[in-house]
């Protein structure tokens, strides 16, 4: 909110010139104040940097009021302008409080939910910090019962088949890592070994068990027993 609420509060007091103070868009004055409505701290004032006080009418569900500042005289003010509160939920600011006690007595404080919650994390935070002691020995105390895991079951590696797209990819992903160990670029391997520099980079990327299955996914189921003699020969 930009300006001072204490100058806009002055012409809202003012119908002829309501019309003209920007607050006037979602303020509503009334004789009498809400039944039930909450109290809290509003940003700042982007000029005056100062914080304000926000007043929202909990079962109408729109802003009533902004005040200036977030004293307790300005707040009791407020409401012995506008009585008949019965129900006012506030945060933890003891200036609220005193000025419900003056100027409401018989209204029942209610805190609002965020900040009991924000009260409830910082008191089990300070708690945890001064116990930590005892709960990592309590934690070390459970942990220690805790049986520990049978050992892994070492399963026998699967044994690709002797074949020439298997034997042909052992040996291109030996060149290739060795050259690139070399310091040699991808572009020198491929000509060096006759490859595209996707092929290349593809053996220097990917780990020889992923080239070897997906090798062997692409070898056919049968061969040929003239394809087998014409190779071995």
């Amino acid at each position: 909110m930009g300006g001072p609420a204490n100058g806009c509060a002055a012409a809202c007091t003012s119908p002829p010139d309501a019309r003209d103070c920007w607050n006037c868009w979602f303020l509503r004055r009334c004789r009498s104040g809400p039944r039930g409505f909450s109290v809290s701290t509003s940003s700042p004032f982007a000029r005056a940097r100062t914080y304000g006080t926000i007043l929202v009418d909990v079962e109408a569900g729109h802003v009533v009021d902004v005040l200036p500042d977030r004293t307790s005289d300005t707040f009791a003010t407020w409401l012995r302008e506008h009585p008949g509160a019965e129900i006012i939920c506030r945060d933890r600011a003891s200036a609220y409080t005193r000025a419900i006690k003056e100027a409401a007595p018989n209204a029942v404080e209610v805190a609002d939910r965020w900040h009991l919650l924000q009260n409830l994390a910082a008191a089990v935070e300070k708690t945890c910090h001064q116990h930590r002691a005892c709960l990592r020995k309590r934690v070390d105390e459970v942990t220690s019962r805790i049986p520990e895991a049978p050992p892994l079951m070492q399963l026998p590696l699967h044994e690709l088949p002797r074949t020439p797209i298997i034997d042909r990819t052992r040996h291109r992903h030996a060149d290739v890592q060795k050259l690139v160990a070399a310091g040699w670029t991808i572009s020198a391997i491929a000509r060096r070994l006759h490859l595209d520099r996707k092929t290349v980079r593809r053996f220097r990327d990917t780990d020889l068990d992923q080239l070897l299955a997906s090798a062997n996914e692409r070898q056919p189921a049968s061969q040929p027993e003239s394809w087998i003699r014409s190779s071995r020969t």
